[in-house]
């Protein structure tokens, strides 16, 4: 639609043009016309034209700003906001363009206090163009900073600015919900809190709400801040305080607020917990005792002697060939690679027992003589506890094929808590895939029990959990500390009873949650679990099953999908698929057997529904061949090819399921982490198994070294 002169000045007045710039219409309908047609030179050269007949008018520095943006001309957009700035030290338009300007110079973080002064400069109802854009822009600059809360925040004011009709950030929210990457905790709606009825400070208190609800968070902190005293630290105001600093980014007062509220006597357990882990997840200062991964590079004497010891070793094993990659770019990938075991491989693995299972030491990778290099092998591993051991056992295989090392390369760094609560194991080829699942959960339990309950914690202010046990003040922080661990308990084979840990430690468990009179909307996804799901009614199961599927709660799911299929009176109902429930029930099924119930299960409702059958058995394809049973793989992949071949994508799918199963068949059989939040390096040999630690990778961070950084 054309500009007339009853449109709204682009500059950012909040007038229209009749009332801010009539005798600039001709000029901003030309303009207007030149970017629509995208003749950004040709615009930019009238643009300045017009500037110097009519100079420093706001509609005409926020076209300029805008074109020098977009043509990337970074000296003259610097010189020009800095005019724009001076002239109009309150306008949005130029407020808002200081803010995509510093967010992508600088980072998000700093963004942010412009962007605040642009909307809370907004008059009348309309926001400028340049201002919505500018949420959107720090908004996702904020979430590659790893700033999620904020980030979030930003992108959801975006959206709801929009009303839900921009697309494209309703992708990025989507994208961000379902990542592995974004712990759920942080994934999670925080909502204002209403204040108690009739206190003498609910005017400025809602005021505070008012300004926050149109994206003036800084000026609603500011009134809530002024309202901690009158209230008598009211839970309401330190909630809001909490909210709002996260969503401004300012993280250290952000994390003193969550601990403030979490300190308030009058403040549920639950909410104090949940305030308390999300203090933690976001504390960039919390002293961390940090361990190197090194590549510690041995010198070869003798090339063949090194590959036959290490090849007939038995406490060394040979990762696939298609595992490897090169460590550098552009450098050739080595010669072959083992695992250096601390014991030697067991001859089976049926019976075996969780303490005979081999662990990873470390990773070695040997390199031929290259142009300008000698043969070497490079050995892989963390500097901890178990170096000196690692390095001998390495030395013992090699023998004098091996000189001394001559260099360490520190390849990157992670807490020493993350490396005593992760293992890397290697089993025997013929363990059956139940005894794998089942010494899996023996270790895990293991590890939690005794190790983690026994390691000094920074969340703890450097107690063990069991220390803090013992001291009722740190109640809501090891309470959170658990629920961090649970809250990593969203992959499929994890199933840990973190009820008995509590129970161990002389902690109240947590109990399931009657729904009866909640407004389960606002209830925090950490809880949908614990839901009673035969107290819901129809519309709250469908609600929470679907929140639970958006960010991928596997507990939730499992909880909530099998009552959700069980009820008759949603069988016909449109918001369910049937068939997709019981198949998402399957990939999230610890035991093997009921995930192939629940694989028939997903047939028979396609079936009756007149959908294909062919994901399904594409999906029991490839639990039958984890499950090595090669009958039955055949005879599915026969039933695919005979009658589901014609079908799109089917091909595809199966074609990708054995690149998979390839690609993966180095892997030590050590099953998936707890929790996501790892970097997946191309020709990565193996995958360790932890429990997850908020230390773990989160969005974010920088990425690792290329060469693999196994965690063992």
């Amino acid at each position: 639609m054309s500009l007339d002169r009853y449109t709204i000045c682009p500059g950012g007045t909040g007038k229209k043009i009749k009332f801010c710039c009539n005798e600039l219409l001709n000029d901003l309908q030309t303009i207007d016309k030149m970017l629509s047609g995208e003749q950004r030179l040709a615009c930019l050269e009238h643009v300045e034209k017009t500037l110097a007949k009519y100079p420093d008018r706001p509609c005409l520095l926020a076209v300029k700003t805008l074109l020098l943006s977009e043509l990337e001309r970074d000296d003259q957009l610097k010189e020009t906001l800095n005019r724009f700035d001076t002239v109009h030290p309150h306008n949005p338009v130029a407020l808002a363009e200081r803010a995509i300007q510093m967010a992508s110079t600088e980072e998000g973080r700093a963004a942010v206090a412009p962007l605040q002064r642009a909307l809370q400069n907004i008059s009348g109802k309309d926001m400028p163009t340049r201002v919505y854009a500018a949420v959107g822009f720090v908004g996702e600059s904020l979430v590659q900073d790893g700033e999620i809360l904020a980030g979030r925040a930003h992108l959801l004011l975006q959206a709801n600015i929009a009303g839900g009709t921009d697309a494209d950030v309703m992708r990025l929210l989507a994208s961000l919900i379902a990542s592995p990457d974004v712990p759920q905790l942080l994934k999670q709606d925080l909502r204002l809190e209403e204040p108690p009825p009739k206190v003498p400070w609910l005017q400025p208190f809602q005021e505070a709400c008012n300004l926050a609800a149109r994206g003036a968070w800084r000026a609603a902190e500011q009134k809530l801040a002024a309202l901690v005293e009158k209230s008598h630290n009211a839970p309401a105001v330190w909630k809001n305080l909490s909210v709002l600093r996260s969503w401004l980014a300012d993280t250290n007062a952000a994390v003193a607020a969550w601990q403030k509220y979490a300190s308030l006597e009058d403040v549920a357990i639950d909410d104090a917990v949940e305030a308390c882990a999300i203090a933690h997840l976001i504390d960039t200062n919390l002293p961390q005792e940090m361990v190197d991964l090194l590549s510690v590079t041995y010198p070869v004497h003798d090339q063949e002697d090194l590959l036959g010891k290490l090849n007939t070793a038995q406490r060394a094993a040979r990762v696939q060939p298609d595992a490897l990659a090169p460590t550098e770019p552009g450098q050739p990938p080595p010669q072959a690679a083992f695992w250096i075991l601390d014991r030697p491989m067991p001859a089976s693995g049926v019976g075996l027992a969780r303490n005979d299972v081999p662990i990873v030491l470390g990773q070695a990778y040997l390199f031929g003589r290259e142009t300008d290099r000698k043969p070497r092998l490079e050995y892989v591993l963390y500097q901890d506890d178990r170096f000196a051991n690692a390095c001998q056992t390495l030395r013992e295989l090699a023998g004098d094929a091996l000189a001394d090392a001559d260099q360490q390369t520190a390849l990157t760094q992670v807490t020493r808590l993350q490396v005593a609560l992760t293992w890397n194991w290697r089993f025997p080829a013929d363990t059956p895939p139940a005894h794998r699942a089942a010494l899996l959960l023996q270790q895990r339990d293991h590890i939690l029990r005794n190790v983690w309950t026994s390691l000094p914690n920074p969340m703890l202010d450097g107690k063990t959990p069991r220390e803090a046990a013992a001291d009722t003040a740190y109640r809501p922080k090891l309470l959170a500390a658990i629920l961090l661990l649970q809250m990593a308990r969203d992959e499929p084979q994890s199933v840990e009873d973190f009820n008995g840990l509590r129970r161990e430690l002389g902690l109240p468990e947590i109990e399931p949650i009657d729904p009866t009179g909640i407004d389960v909307a606002k209830l925090p996804v950490t809880r949908l679990e614990r839901l009673l799901p035969d107290k819901l009614t129809d519309q709250q199961l469908i609600d929470c099953y679907q929140r639970s599927v958006a960010s991928m709660l596997y507990p939730a799911i499992r909880r909530l999908g099998p009552e959700l299929i069980s009820r008759d009176s949603l069988r016909d109902n449109d918001r369910i698929k049937r068939s997709a429930v019981y198949g998402l029930l399957a990939r999230i099924e610890h035991d093997s057997q009921q995930a192939l119930q629940h694989l028939e299960n997903a047939r028979q409702a396609a079936s009756e529904a007149g959908e294909s059958l062919a994901p399904w058995y594409v999906a029991e394809l490839e639990l039958r061949m984890i499950r090595g049973e090669r009958d039955e793989f055949e005879r599915v992949l026969n039933l695919l090819r005979t009658n589901y071949w014609h079908e799109p994508g089917v091909a595809d799918a199966v074609l990708g399921l054995f690149q998979h199963l390839q690609a993966s068949s180095g892997e030590p059989a050590a099953g998936q982490p707890a929790a996501a939040g790892k970097e997946e390096e191309i020709g990565r040999p193996e995958k360790s198994s932890e429990i997850w630690t908020p230390q773990s990778a989160t969005a974010g961070q920088e990425k690792k070294s290329a060469i693999w950084t196994p965690d063992f």
